[in-house]
Protein backbone atom coordinates (compact mmCIF):
# COMPACT_ATOMS: atom_id res chain seq x y z
CA UNK A 1 0.00 0.00 0.00
CA UNK A 2 1.49 3.44 -1.09
CA UNK A 3 1.50 5.73 2.23
CA UNK A 4 1.16 8.97 -0.15
CA UNK A 5 3.05 11.22 2.87
CA UNK A 6 6.19 9.41 2.38
CA UNK A 7 9.64 11.26 0.57
CA UNK A 8 10.94 8.72 -1.71
CA UNK A 9 14.32 8.64 -3.53
CA UNK A 10 14.90 7.23 -6.57
CA UNK A 11 18.44 6.92 -7.67
CA UNK A 12 19.55 7.14 -10.96
CA UNK A 13 16.54 8.90 -11.75
CA UNK A 14 17.07 9.93 -15.30
CA UNK A 15 18.23 5.68 -16.14
CA UNK A 16 15.74 3.97 -17.84
CA UNK A 17 15.06 2.34 -14.44
CA UNK A 18 14.62 5.22 -12.57
CA UNK A 19 12.26 7.02 -15.13
CA UNK A 20 9.92 3.75 -15.02
CA UNK A 21 9.83 3.73 -11.09
CA UNK A 22 8.89 7.15 -10.85
CA UNK A 23 5.92 6.74 -13.71
CA UNK A 24 4.54 4.14 -11.92
CA UNK A 25 4.35 6.44 -8.96
CA UNK A 26 2.83 8.92 -10.39
CA UNK A 27 0.32 6.62 -11.79
CA UNK A 28 -0.38 5.20 -8.37
CA UNK A 29 -1.22 8.85 -6.90
CA UNK A 30 2.03 9.67 -5.17
CA UNK A 31 2.80 13.37 -5.42
CA UNK A 32 5.28 14.29 -7.53
CA UNK A 33 6.64 16.72 -4.92
CA UNK A 34 7.41 13.85 -2.53
CA UNK A 35 9.50 12.18 -5.49
CA UNK A 36 13.56 12.95 -4.67
CA UNK A 37 16.38 13.35 -7.51
CA UNK A 38 19.29 13.52 -6.84
CA UNK A 39 20.71 17.47 -6.34
CA UNK A 40 22.88 18.12 -8.87
CA UNK A 41 24.74 16.32 -12.48
CA UNK A 42 28.14 17.32 -11.16
CA UNK A 43 27.16 15.69 -7.75
CA UNK A 44 29.76 12.91 -6.59
CA UNK A 45 28.48 9.58 -5.73
CA UNK A 46 31.81 8.32 -4.89
CA UNK A 47 32.31 10.28 -2.24
CA UNK A 48 30.60 8.97 1.08
CA UNK A 49 30.44 12.14 2.55
CA UNK A 50 28.37 13.89 0.16
CA UNK A 51 25.65 10.97 0.11
CA UNK A 52 25.55 11.56 3.86
CA UNK A 53 25.17 14.97 3.61
CA UNK A 54 22.06 14.64 0.86
CA UNK A 55 20.41 12.40 2.59
CA UNK A 56 20.58 14.42 6.02
CA UNK A 57 18.86 17.07 4.30
CA UNK A 58 16.96 15.24 2.26
CA UNK A 59 15.05 12.39 4.74
CA UNK A 60 13.66 10.36 1.99
CA UNK A 61 11.46 7.48 4.10
CA UNK A 62 12.33 4.79 1.14
CA UNK A 63 15.43 4.38 -1.50
CA UNK A 64 14.99 2.64 -5.01
CA UNK A 65 18.54 2.12 -5.88
CA UNK A 66 18.96 0.61 -9.21
CA UNK A 67 22.70 -0.67 -9.33
CA UNK A 68 23.22 -0.93 -13.73
CA UNK A 69 23.50 2.63 -13.84
CA UNK A 70 26.09 3.44 -11.30
CA UNK A 71 27.93 0.21 -12.67
CA UNK A 72 27.48 1.59 -16.55
CA UNK A 73 28.71 4.67 -15.45
CA UNK A 74 31.76 3.69 -14.27
CA UNK A 75 32.87 0.81 -16.54
CA UNK A 76 35.93 2.46 -17.35
CA UNK A 77 38.72 0.60 -16.42
CA UNK A 78 40.89 3.02 -14.30
CA UNK A 79 40.38 3.81 -10.71
CA UNK A 80 37.66 6.86 -11.03
CA UNK A 81 35.37 3.93 -12.68
CA UNK A 82 36.29 1.73 -9.36
CA UNK A 83 35.18 4.37 -7.37
CA UNK A 84 31.90 4.91 -9.18
CA UNK A 85 30.71 1.40 -8.70
CA UNK A 86 31.28 1.24 -5.29
CA UNK A 87 28.75 4.02 -4.92
CA UNK A 88 25.97 1.50 -4.51
CA UNK A 89 27.40 0.56 -1.62
CA UNK A 90 27.92 3.83 -0.55
CA UNK A 91 24.27 4.48 -0.66
CA UNK A 92 23.28 1.46 1.22
CA UNK A 93 25.75 2.59 4.23
CA UNK A 94 24.91 5.93 4.12
CA UNK A 95 20.94 5.41 4.17
CA UNK A 96 21.52 2.94 7.01
CA UNK A 97 23.36 5.77 8.94
CA UNK A 98 20.69 8.06 8.54
CA UNK A 99 18.14 5.88 9.64
CA UNK A 100 16.55 5.36 6.71
CA UNK A 101 13.62 3.21 7.22
CA UNK A 102 13.13 1.23 3.67
CA UNK A 103 15.09 0.67 0.74
CA UNK A 104 14.71 -1.66 -2.40
CA UNK A 105 18.04 -2.60 -4.31
CA UNK A 106 18.33 -3.22 -7.66
CA UNK A 107 20.89 -5.63 -9.37
CA UNK A 108 21.41 -7.43 -12.49
CA UNK A 109 21.14 -11.34 -13.44
CA UNK A 110 25.06 -11.67 -14.01
CA UNK A 111 25.05 -12.22 -10.06
CA UNK A 112 24.31 -16.03 -10.90
CA UNK A 113 26.84 -18.01 -11.59
CA UNK A 114 27.57 -19.41 -15.05
CA UNK A 115 27.83 -23.00 -13.99
CA UNK A 116 23.88 -23.06 -13.09
CA UNK A 117 21.68 -23.78 -16.01
CA UNK A 118 18.83 -21.64 -16.52
CA UNK A 119 16.33 -20.47 -15.82
CA UNK A 120 17.75 -19.47 -12.71
CA UNK A 121 16.09 -19.27 -9.07
CA UNK A 122 16.68 -18.09 -5.85
CA UNK A 123 18.36 -20.09 -4.38
CA UNK A 124 21.22 -20.37 -7.06
CA UNK A 125 22.97 -17.76 -6.15
CA UNK A 126 26.42 -18.27 -5.14
CA UNK A 127 25.97 -21.69 -5.95
CA UNK A 128 28.97 -21.83 -8.29
CA UNK A 129 31.58 -19.61 -9.64
CA UNK A 130 30.90 -16.20 -11.20
CA UNK A 131 33.12 -15.73 -14.19
CA UNK A 132 33.36 -13.77 -17.70
CA UNK A 133 33.92 -10.49 -18.35
CA UNK A 134 31.01 -9.57 -15.89
CA UNK A 135 32.48 -10.81 -12.81
CA UNK A 136 33.53 -7.67 -11.31
CA UNK A 137 30.42 -6.26 -11.63
CA UNK A 138 28.37 -8.79 -10.21
CA UNK A 139 30.44 -9.51 -7.24
CA UNK A 140 30.21 -5.79 -6.93
CA UNK A 141 26.12 -6.57 -6.59
CA UNK A 142 26.58 -9.54 -4.29
CA UNK A 143 28.42 -7.55 -2.03
CA UNK A 144 25.57 -4.60 -1.92
CA UNK A 145 22.86 -7.76 -0.94
CA UNK A 146 24.72 -9.57 1.31
CA UNK A 147 25.45 -5.94 2.84
CA UNK A 148 21.28 -5.18 2.55
CA UNK A 149 20.79 -8.61 4.54
CA UNK A 150 23.44 -7.58 6.97
CA UNK A 151 22.13 -4.52 8.25
CA UNK A 152 18.19 -5.99 8.73
CA UNK A 153 19.92 -8.21 10.48
CA UNK A 154 21.95 -6.10 12.92
CA UNK A 155 18.65 -3.79 13.07
CA UNK A 156 16.33 -6.63 14.09
CA UNK A 157 13.81 -5.61 16.65
CA UNK A 158 12.73 -1.92 17.59
CA UNK A 159 13.11 0.37 14.61
CA UNK A 160 14.44 -1.94 12.41
CA UNK A 161 15.74 -1.48 9.00
CA UNK A 162 13.67 -2.84 5.94
CA UNK A 163 16.35 -3.03 3.21
CA UNK A 164 14.83 -5.21 0.00
CA UNK A 165 16.73 -6.86 -2.80
CA UNK A 166 15.25 -7.61 -6.51
CA UNK A 167 17.25 -9.49 -9.25
CA UNK A 168 15.85 -7.87 -12.82
CA UNK A 169 16.31 -9.85 -15.92
CA UNK A 170 16.57 -8.31 -19.52
CA UNK A 171 14.48 -5.21 -19.60
CA UNK A 172 13.63 -2.78 -22.08
CA UNK A 173 11.40 -0.02 -23.36
CA UNK A 174 11.07 3.34 -23.19
CA UNK A 175 14.39 5.44 -21.63
CA UNK A 176 16.56 3.22 -22.67
CA UNK A 177 20.35 4.57 -23.71
CA UNK A 178 20.61 4.95 -27.57
CA UNK A 179 23.97 6.66 -27.27
CA UNK A 180 25.96 3.99 -28.34
CA UNK A 181 27.55 3.07 -24.97
CA UNK A 182 24.71 0.59 -24.02
CA UNK A 183 26.09 -2.92 -24.07
CA UNK A 184 22.43 -4.43 -23.74
CA UNK A 185 21.13 -6.25 -26.36
CA UNK A 186 17.47 -4.36 -27.58
CA UNK A 187 19.43 -0.96 -28.33
CA UNK A 188 22.59 -2.95 -30.10
CA UNK A 189 20.07 -5.00 -32.12
CA UNK A 190 18.12 -1.82 -32.99
CA UNK A 191 21.35 0.51 -33.58
CA UNK A 192 22.32 -2.43 -35.88
CA UNK A 193 19.40 -2.61 -38.12
CA UNK A 194 18.82 1.00 -38.25
CA UNK A 195 22.67 1.51 -39.89
CA UNK A 196 21.54 -1.08 -42.29
CA UNK A 197 18.68 1.05 -43.24
CA UNK A 198 20.19 3.94 -43.12
CA UNK A 199 23.32 2.72 -45.33
CA UNK A 200 20.65 0.47 -47.97
CA UNK A 201 22.75 -2.90 -46.75
CA UNK A 202 21.90 -5.82 -48.29
CA UNK A 203 22.80 -7.48 -45.10
CA UNK A 204 23.49 -6.76 -41.43
CA UNK A 205 25.37 -9.39 -38.90
CA UNK A 206 23.67 -9.56 -35.75
CA UNK A 207 25.81 -10.85 -33.02
CA UNK A 208 23.72 -13.69 -31.65
CA UNK A 209 22.75 -16.75 -32.17
CA UNK A 210 19.35 -17.22 -33.66
CA UNK A 211 18.16 -20.04 -31.72
CA UNK A 212 18.98 -18.01 -28.09
CA UNK A 213 16.35 -17.04 -25.86
CA UNK A 214 15.89 -13.88 -24.23
CA UNK A 215 13.95 -13.34 -21.71
CA UNK A 216 13.00 -9.54 -21.69
CA UNK A 217 10.65 -7.66 -19.37
CA UNK A 218 8.90 -4.61 -20.45
CA UNK A 219 10.32 -1.79 -18.47
CA UNK A 220 7.07 -0.13 -16.86
CA UNK A 221 5.81 -4.12 -15.91
CA UNK A 222 9.18 -4.24 -14.22
CA UNK A 223 9.00 -1.12 -12.26
CA UNK A 224 5.22 -2.17 -11.28
CA UNK A 225 6.87 -5.10 -9.80
CA UNK A 226 9.59 -3.68 -8.00
CA UNK A 227 7.29 -0.58 -6.23
CA UNK A 228 4.94 -4.12 -5.64
CA UNK A 229 7.58 -5.29 -3.77
CA UNK A 230 8.29 -2.22 -1.78
CA UNK A 231 5.53 -2.43 -0.96
CA UNK A 232 4.49 -5.50 0.22
CA UNK A 233 3.96 -6.01 4.13
CA UNK A 234 6.95 -7.70 5.29
CA UNK A 235 4.94 -10.86 6.73
CA UNK A 236 3.35 -11.32 3.39
CA UNK A 237 7.43 -10.92 1.61
CA UNK A 238 8.70 -13.49 4.19
CA UNK A 239 6.62 -16.37 3.51
CA UNK A 240 7.96 -16.85 0.12
CA UNK A 241 11.55 -15.42 0.71
CA UNK A 242 14.86 -18.30 1.09
CA UNK A 243 15.64 -18.43 4.36
CA UNK A 244 19.17 -18.03 2.93
CA UNK A 245 18.64 -15.17 0.02
CA UNK A 246 16.59 -13.06 0.84
CA UNK A 247 16.04 -11.70 -2.76
CA UNK A 248 13.06 -11.96 -5.16
CA UNK A 249 13.53 -12.17 -9.05
CA UNK A 250 11.94 -10.45 -11.34
CA UNK A 251 11.82 -11.71 -14.75
CA UNK A 252 8.80 -12.14 -17.59
CA UNK A 253 9.19 -15.86 -17.65
CA UNK A 254 8.46 -16.16 -21.26
CA UNK A 255 11.80 -16.01 -23.41
CA UNK A 256 11.51 -15.06 -26.77
CA UNK A 257 13.58 -16.35 -29.98
CA UNK A 258 16.57 -14.19 -30.86
CA UNK A 259 15.40 -14.57 -34.74
CA UNK A 260 11.84 -13.77 -33.98
CA UNK A 261 12.87 -10.80 -31.98
CA UNK A 262 15.29 -9.48 -34.42
CA UNK A 263 13.39 -10.21 -37.23
CA UNK A 264 9.95 -8.30 -35.55
CA UNK A 265 12.49 -5.34 -35.11
CA UNK A 266 13.69 -5.35 -38.70
CA UNK A 267 9.79 -5.31 -39.73
CA UNK A 268 9.18 -2.48 -37.46
CA UNK A 269 11.60 -0.38 -38.51
CA UNK A 270 11.81 -0.78 -42.24
CA UNK A 271 14.96 -2.85 -43.00
CA UNK A 272 14.20 -5.46 -45.67
CA UNK A 273 17.85 -6.95 -46.22
CA UNK A 274 18.86 -10.29 -44.85
CA UNK A 275 19.56 -10.77 -41.68
CA UNK A 276 22.66 -12.97 -40.56
CA UNK A 277 23.20 -14.33 -37.04
CA UNK A 278 27.12 -14.66 -35.66
CA UNK A 279 27.42 -15.81 -32.55
CA UNK A 280 31.12 -15.57 -32.59
CA UNK A 281 31.06 -11.67 -32.84
CA UNK A 282 28.40 -11.13 -29.26
CA UNK A 283 31.63 -10.21 -27.06
CA UNK A 284 30.06 -6.53 -26.91
CA UNK A 285 26.31 -8.00 -25.75
CA UNK A 286 25.72 -7.83 -22.75
CA UNK A 287 23.59 -11.04 -22.29
CA UNK A 288 20.88 -11.28 -19.32
CA UNK A 289 20.61 -14.72 -17.81
CA UNK A 290 17.08 -16.14 -17.78
CA UNK A 291 15.56 -15.81 -14.08
CA UNK A 292 12.68 -18.08 -12.74
CA UNK A 293 9.83 -15.30 -11.61
CA UNK A 294 8.31 -18.45 -9.62
CA UNK A 295 8.63 -16.38 -6.71
CA UNK A 296 7.48 -12.96 -7.85
CA UNK A 297 4.33 -14.91 -8.87
CA UNK A 298 3.25 -16.72 -5.82
CA UNK A 299 3.20 -13.18 -4.28
CA UNK A 300 0.78 -12.56 -6.78
CA UNK A 301 2.48 -9.83 -9.46
CA UNK A 302 2.65 -11.77 -13.18
CA UNK A 303 3.64 -9.04 -16.55
CA UNK A 304 0.99 -7.28 -18.81
CA UNK A 305 3.47 -6.11 -21.47
CA UNK A 306 3.62 -8.94 -24.80
CA UNK A 307 6.60 -8.73 -26.70
CA UNK A 308 4.67 -7.91 -29.70
CA UNK A 309 2.98 -4.77 -28.30
CA UNK A 310 6.42 -3.55 -26.21
CA UNK A 311 8.41 -4.38 -29.76
CA UNK A 312 6.10 -1.51 -31.36
CA UNK A 313 6.42 0.71 -28.19
CA UNK A 314 10.66 1.03 -28.47
CA UNK A 315 10.64 0.85 -31.74
CA UNK A 316 8.95 3.81 -31.77
CA UNK A 317 11.14 5.61 -28.57
CA UNK A 318 14.27 4.55 -30.73
CA UNK A 319 13.15 6.45 -33.61
CA UNK A 320 12.33 9.70 -31.60
CA UNK A 321 15.82 9.13 -29.35
CA UNK A 322 18.28 7.30 -31.14
CA UNK A 323 20.89 10.39 -31.25
CA UNK A 324 20.63 12.36 -28.34
CA UNK A 325 20.00 10.00 -25.10
CA UNK A 326 22.56 9.59 -22.87
CA UNK A 327 22.26 8.21 -19.10
CA UNK A 328 23.55 9.30 -15.98
CA UNK A 329 23.13 8.94 -12.50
Amino acid sequence: MIHFAERIFIAAHTSMEGLAIERQLLRLGHPKSHILHAPSSDFSWSDPHQISGFLADAQPDQIYLPARPFLHKGDREDLNGLWVKAAVSNIISSAARAGIKKLLLLVGSEVYPSSRLPPFAEEDLIGGPIGGQWSYDALTQISAMKLCEQICSASAGHGALDYRCAVVGGIYGPGDDYSGRSMQPVPLILQMLERAKSQALPSVNIALQEDQMLDLLFVDDMAEAVVYLMEMPLAGLDEHRNSVHRHINVAHGEPVRAENLVRSFAHTLGYFGNIVFAKQDCSGIAIQKNLDPYRLAMLGWTPMMGIDQGIEIVSTDFQLHRNNRIKTP
